[in-house]
């Protein structure tokens, strides 16, 4: 029996029409590592990923997960830190260059001690997250309003998201709004071409074209 795709897959799902082998991506937020293992594959041998996290146990199950999976592992950057400091882990040349930056807030689960996203941090690592993002390119965020502190968290960036210019940005939002246990909530941020840039200006967020014509 076919069901709706979960937001952490529907995310999945719109990364794949952005990034192709040599891109640039970002995992800000890299937990057991199932992201991360995704932009490598898209990525592959000629892109580089880099995957943060402020658990260390995070990243060494990301690296578990990355052989396991035989993603390009070489090609990926784990760094242990807060995404609230995401710009200086980031190398210089990358700036503005960046094609898709992923986050899952929350915690990571099956952890013994689970640290959550909190909202100061997460809205500081999210307006840098735009600064470097390439022209056409993709921010994508699944919010989990069910747990401690996660619906005055998703309040917030969806406040944040909303204020954003609509001639810089088009932001999309894709929820469950009939289930009442406040299911997860997914984010997609496309930041529109410059007037100067090259091609035209299509946006898969809203009328369905290829994003990759966009660019």
């Amino acid at each position: 029996m076919r069901s709706l795709p979960r937001l952490t897959e529907m995310a999945h799902w719109l990364v794949t029409k952005w990034l192709r082998p040599g891109d640039l991506a970002i995992d800000a937020t890299a937990g057991n590592g199932h992201d991360t293992a995704f932009l490598a594959r898209l990525t592959g041998q000629e892109g580089l990923v880099l995957a943060l996290d402020i658990e260390p146990a995070a990243l060494e199950a990301t690296a578990r997960r990355l052989a396991s999976e035989q993603a390009p592992a070489d090609h990926v950057r784990l760094v242990i830190g807060d995404h609230a400091r995401l710009e200086s882990y980031v190398p210089a040349e990358w700036f503005g260059q960046v094609r898709v930056i992923m986050f899952n807030l929350g915690y990571r689960p099956h952890s013994n001690w689970p640290i959550k996203t909190r909202l100061v941090s997460t809205l500081s690592a999210l307006g840098q997250s735009l600064s470097l993002l390439a022209d056409g390119g993709l921010l994508t965020i699944v919010m989990y309003p069910g747990h401690e502190g996660g619906e005055s968290e998703t309040t917030a960036i969806l406040e944040w998201a909303s204020a954003l210019d609509d001639t810089l940005w088009h932001v999309a939002r894709y929820d469950l709004p009939n289930i009442r246990s406040r299911p997860p909530i997914l984010l997609a941020i496309h930041k529109r071409l410059r007037k100067d840039a090259t091609g035209p200006d299509h946006d898969a967020l809203i009328d369905g074209e290829e994003p990759r014509a966009a660019i």
